[in-house]
């Protein structure tokens, strides 16, 4: 498999962000609902910690509002920032527009950068990013808690560097993966993916909440 080591670290020249139907790069989220996230491990760059976070208008606090409409179990689950993709062809305007966006959501990528159309180079049309963090993974390019941050911190942040994405924090988007299994201990987790949500909402495959 041809494979660009950089594709994961740097965000090169925007000729177009592309933001998922129903995740796209608004910063004012359209739900105004309160949510509990109870019984997750929360991963704070470093390890998985044992937290419970709210949603508020769409942001993480840990500061109990006044009203919660809806308390969400995470069953123990492992909680990451989505994925970001910062440099792919495969969007060609509306061109198997759905399909893309269902293969992105299944593997959690959420932020998409798109550089030109052409798909000559070191990139695999109609590749994912999956593929690629795996590949990064099976060689041992980097280890899994370097490789991980790259994929859900430093990528989506170099994309949008004025959102606060890419961190599960006070103040940060309440987007987030929730993994079956620890992947600081087994990488292959992060195909593994229960359950999605876009500023505290739950999406499923389709893009819809």
């Amino acid at each position: 498999m041809r494979s660009n080591p950089l594709r994961l670290l740097f965000a090169l020249t925007v000729v177009l962000i592309f933001g998922l139907p129903a995740l796209n790069a608004q910063t004012e989220p359209a739900n105004q609902k309160s949510y509990s996230f109870i019984n997750g491990q929360w991963f704070n760059g470093k390890k998985f910690e044992r937290r419970a976070f709210y949603s508020v208008n769409g942001v993480l606090t840990q500061r109990k509002p006044k009203r919660v409409d809806e308390i969400v179990d995470l069953e123990n689950g492992f909680v990451i920032p989505p994925f970001a993709d910062a440099h792919t062809h495969n969007l060609d305007g509306n061109f198997n527009l759905d399909k893309l966006v269902n293969a992105y959501l299944g593997e959690g990528t959420f932020y998409v950068q798109v550089l030109g159309n052409s798909s000559t180079g070191l990139d695999n049309f109609g590749q994912t990013l999956l593929p690629e963090i795996l590949y990064f993974h099976d060689n041992k390019i980097f280890d899994n808690r370097t490789l991980l941050k790259i994929a859900v911190e430093t990528t989506p942040q170099a994309i949008f560097p004025n959102r606060r994405i890419g961190r599960l924090r006070e103040g940060c988007e309440a987007s987030f993966l929730v993994l079956r299994g620890d992947p600081l201990a087994d990488f292959n987790q992060i195909k593994k993916i229960e359950r999605r949500f876009k500023q505290g909402v739950f999406i499923s495959l389709d893009g819809k909440p």
